[in-house]
C-alpha cells in the first residue's frame, strides 16, 4: 500500500518537474487602452398603422338620378369609411454600437 502511494507521488512530482521545465516565460510591454468607442445610431420609432381602425360609416348603396322618362339612373356603391389608427410599437431612440477606437 505504501509503495503504491510512493510511486504515485513520484509520478506526480515527475510530471510537475517536466512541465515546469518546458514552461516559457517572457515579458511584453503593452499599453492597454481602457477607452471604449461607440458609433451613434438613431433608431426611428416603429409604428403599426391600421388603415381600417375605427369604422365611421359602413358600406352603402345609393341610386342617383331621375326616374322620369328619358332620365338616367346611376347605381352607386359607397365604400366603408374608416379612421386610421396608429400604435407605437417601439419609441425612437439612440443606440450606441461598440466600435474600435
Amino acid at each position: 500500500m505504501r509503495s503504491t502511494i510512493g510511486i504515485a507521488a513520484a509520478i506526480t512530482l515527475g510530471f510537475a518537474a517536466t512541465t515546469s521545465v518546458f514552461a516559457a516565460s517572457y515579458t511584453i510591454e503593452t499599453y492597454p487602452s481602457r477607452d471604449k468607442c461607440f458609433a451613434v445610431k438613431h433608431i426611428p420609432a416603429t409604428v403599426q398603422v391600421n388603415t381600417m381602425g375605427t369604422l365611421v360609416q359602413g358600406e352603402s348603396n345609393a341610386v342617383v338620378g331621375s326616374y322620369a322618362p328619358g332620365g338616367t339612373v346611376i347605381f352607386r356603391k359607397n365604400p366603408a369609411v374608416y379612421i386610421e389608427t396608429r400604435k407605437v410599437l417601439e419609441q425612437d431612440h439612440i443606440s450606441l454600437v461598440p466600435t474600435s477606437c
